[in-house]
């Protein structure tokens, strides 16, 4: 599973530049992959069902290889929940799901950028839960960017730094 790094609540139309991916053996054609989440607190994972999506079929090994796009509208009952993709295969269907890694949701909200805008129109700011994202607001609306590899963001230098050599992140 991937998570793309803009993780914005409330926007109500999706960004198709910035989709999440979940790839897996779905088997043949009655396998499937489905997104789940856990939010915080709950004991169980939920399905959800995306707000959009795409999916890619390619065969390979002759098992079928689903990729599955997708964009989710983030509420604010998400914060802190961790998201994942179960794969069911379709060729052996009494056997477990197999399920990805999880991953916590790091979302930031829609107003970010009038709570945090001081008299500019564009504008980087650190992400209020990681040092490895930031947000750039354009036109008074947030997008996230995350630093390449293990990095950090530098507000200080403008750009994604070794984290040793960042001197303030919340």
């Amino acid at each position: 599973m991937t998570l793309h790094s803009d993780q914005i609540v409330g926007l109500t139309s999706p960004r198709t530049s910035h989709l999440h991916t979940c790839t897996g053996v779905i088997g043949n054609l009655t396998g499937d992959i489905k997104v789940e989440i856990q939010l915080a607190g709950n004991a169980n994972y939920q399905s959800i069902s995306p707000s959009y999506s795409t999916i890619t079929d390619t065969t390979v090994n002759c098992e079928i290889m689903r990729i599955l796009k997708f964009w989710i509208g983030f509420t604010t009952a998400m914060y802190n929940a961790t998201i994942r993709c179960q794969v069911t295969n379709g060729i052996f269907p009494d056997a477990s799901p197999k399920y990805s890694s999880s991953e916590t949701l790091q979302l930031v909200s829609n107003d970010f950028c009038e709570q945090n805008l001081n008299g500019t129109i564009t504008n980087k700011y650190h992400h209020p839960t990681t040092c490895h994202r930031y947000v750039t607001c354009e036109d008074r609306a947030p997008s996230v960017q995350a630093c390449p590899g293990n990095i950090c963001f530098s507000l200080e230098k403008d750009y994604c730094d070794y984290c040793s050599h960042v001197k303030t992140c919340p």
